[in-house]
């Protein structure tokens, strides 16, 4: 990891360093120069890794005012809302309310109550004092967890970057040498040029303008294989 920030710090230090997309990316989100920095920009704001690390934090600082909370009194408030036409029910529910009346004793309405409603609602109040220190233990074990929280999203964080520098320098690198096959390839067309120019004239042997036909085609593959190691490594 350490040989890998270095490589980001010296890309940093030394700025025109740039990575650029290959041709047939060019219908890609991105399609012009990339610079060390947003490209550690970039895969901070989209890995899923640093996502998990932040979501495990913020679930940690949850717990702490969980733990938090206990240290203080409950309060505890409850309602109930019944209606019901139900005889055996209608008739009790009248009875609790104390609202029955004589016309309630009438079979017809005994038997047929009309529907009747029902609201009840409780408040308690519970204050734990003493637990034996078992929540203020909790509360510093969330305190701790947070902690190794946000020591894991720093160490996320860093991986990430380590990997980014990592993938840009052997970009780098695979357009160095795609570079040099290029112009590698140019030299040798240009020296194949010279050789049948001088087997036109007699001076040189077929042997010579093969052997430098043999190393075109050489250099041609290694420029297509470096070409396709640029877009791989990208």
């Amino acid at each position: 990891m350490y040989k890998a920030l270095f490589i980001l710090f010296i890309m940093i230090i030394n700025g025109f360093s740039f990575v650029c997309p290959p041709p047939s990316m060019g219908n890609k989100s991105i399609t012009q120069p990339l610079s060390i920095e947003q490209a550690v920009s970039i895969a901070l704001s989209n890995n899923p890794m640093i996502n998990m690390a932040q979501a495990r934090m913020s679930a940690a600082s949850y717990r702490i005012d969980q733990a938090a909370s206990m240290l203080w009194p409950q309060v505890d408030l409850n309602g109930s809302a019944q209606r019901t036409n139900n005889p055996m029910w209608a008739f009790g529910t009248k009875l609790n309310q104390g609202a029955i009346e004589s016309t309630d004793f009438v079979p017809d309405q005994l038997n047929a109550p009309d529907p009747i409603n029902n609201f009840g609602g409780d408040i308690s109040l519970g204050w734990t004092l003493y637990q034996g220190g078992q929540k203020r233990i909790e509360r510093r074990q969330a305190h701790t967890a947070r902690d190794m929280a946000l020591l894991n999203l720093a160490r996320t964080r860093q991986e990430i970057i380590s990997q980014t520098a990592i993938a840009y320098a052997g970009l780098l690198l695979a357009q160095e040498n795609l570079a040099v096959s290029v112009q590698t390839l140019k030299t040798a067309e240009t020296n194949l040029k010279l050789v049948e120019s001088v087997f036109k004239a007699g001076v040189s042997i077929r042997s010579d303008v093969l052997r430098a036909r043999v190393r075109i085609a050489e250099l041609t593959q290694m420029r297509t294989d470096a070409a396709t190691k640029v877009e791989t490594t990208w």
